[in-house]
């Protein structure tokens, strides 16, 4: 079909006589919405007669690119597996019933995916300090501290049951939060409970301490760790600590305690958006502690010994509970166990303490146990 003045003299059977191909398009801006993702706002140019039905963008270097080559409102987000630390130019058409346009001017240069760096652990208290170059954007992954295993006391001279498994602490991390050279952030770590924090941005509280025993009952498991963030508009997800285990019993009659009532549960995981940096687990609640054993001098029953009952195992990183103390017939009664402490920098729970063993009516009595400490928290910090 002739070409006059830059224009086809018609498309036959469209009705757009006379008209050309659009005028080439104008990228006024591409911005980085992920690692794999960017906004291009453009302007189209004049159609020539002929409406504007489809858009197509290239890039530079060439990767396969994904988009709605019918959005037309002057802005489309386009997708791409795109190499790390890798600047990207894109240039667009327009095309019509007649044709597709020139292509248009080269957009600015634009990394849209741009790895993060581990820049700094802490696994105690100190300051963060943004380096002066090469870093505008943090991701920090944080774990609270374990709440203490609950302690086994003595009342009434009677075998009592085991503490409760602390709680374990909680898990939060955010992503792409901007920040400025030489930036500063007080770091806490909560160590065998206490808050562990970031600056004014995050507080984690630590898990509460397992229960003590009362009496012959165990006690219960304390509750996992809680989050507070502030001024944080960026990608950021969180977790709250495991609970701890249920410690328990003692004895009520000649024989041995109960054993821990549950284990301590599991922290969740919190997973990074980022694909480049690791994921992060809650603290997991520490065992509760077995109930102590009892042995009656008065009674003929065939018993020697009541033996204290196994404490209940902890969460990832949470401690298992302390076993109950036994007691010997016209002889010794025993203190439980202390139970394990929660693992350093994973925010396990403490376990609960066992309880003690009591040879009755009046004879000695094992004596009473703290729960352990739960562990410490852990900041990690990343920069790109």
């Amino acid at each position: 079909m002739p070409i006059i003045g830059g224009r086809q003299a018609g498309v036959r059977g469209l009705g757009f006589q006379g008209a050309g191909k659009p005028n080439a398009p104008t990228i006024n801006s591409v911005t980085r919405v992920s690692d794999t993702e960017v906004t291009v706002a453009y302007t189209l140019g004049a159609n020539n007669g002929a409406p504007i039905t489809t858009i197509g963008f290239t890039s530079s270097p060439s990767i396969a690119l994904t988009f709605t080559n019918t959005d037309l409102d002057g802005s489309v987000n386009v997708t791409a597996t795109f190499a790390a630390n890798t600047s990207y130019t894109f240039t667009m058409t327009a095309t019509n019933a007649v044709g597709a346009s020139d292509d248009s001017a080269a957009s600015s240069g634009i990394i849209p995916y741009n790895p993060y760096t581990l820049l700094e652990t802490f696994n105690s208290s100190g300051t963060y300090t943004v380096p002066n170059t090469g870093v505008s954007e943090i991701a920090v992954s944080m774990i609270g501290a374990g709440g203490s295993g609950g302690n086994a006391n003595a009342v009434n001279n009677v075998p009592w049951g085991g503490g409760g498994g602390g709680g374990g602490g909680a898990a939060y991390i955010f992503e792409d939060y901007a920040v400025s050279p030489a930036q500063t952030y007080t770091v806490t770590i909560g160590a065998g409970s206490g808050n562990t924090v970031f600056g004014n941005l995050v507080t984690l509280a630590s898990g509460s301490s397992g229960g003590s025993s009362n009496g012959s009952a165990g006690g219960s498991g304390g509750s996992g760790g809680t989050v507070t963030s502030n001024n944080i508009n960026t990608k950021a997800s969180s977790s709250s600590g495991a609970s701890g285990g249920t410690a328990g019993s003692g004895a009520t009659e000649d024989g041995g305690g109960d054993p821990g009532v549950s284990a301590g549960g599991s922290g969740d995981t919190v997973n990074f958006i980022t694909n480049n940096i690791s994921d992060f687990q809650a603290g997991g609640g520490g065992g509760g502690g077995g109930g102590g054993g009892m042995i009656n001098n008065t009674l003929n029953a065939g018993f020697n010994t009541g033996s204290g009952g196994a404490g209940s195992s902890g969460g990832n990183g949470g401690g298992n509970g302390g076993s109950g103390g036994s007691a010997q017939k016209s002889s010794n009664a025993n203190a439980g166990n202390s139970g394990n402490a929660g693992s350093v920098n994973t925010g396990g729970g403490g376990g609960g303490a066992g309880g003690g063993g009591r040879v009755m009516p009046n004879g000695p009595s094992g004596g009473s146990r703290n729960g352990s400490a739960g562990g410490s928290g852990k900041i990690v910090v990343y920069g790109r």
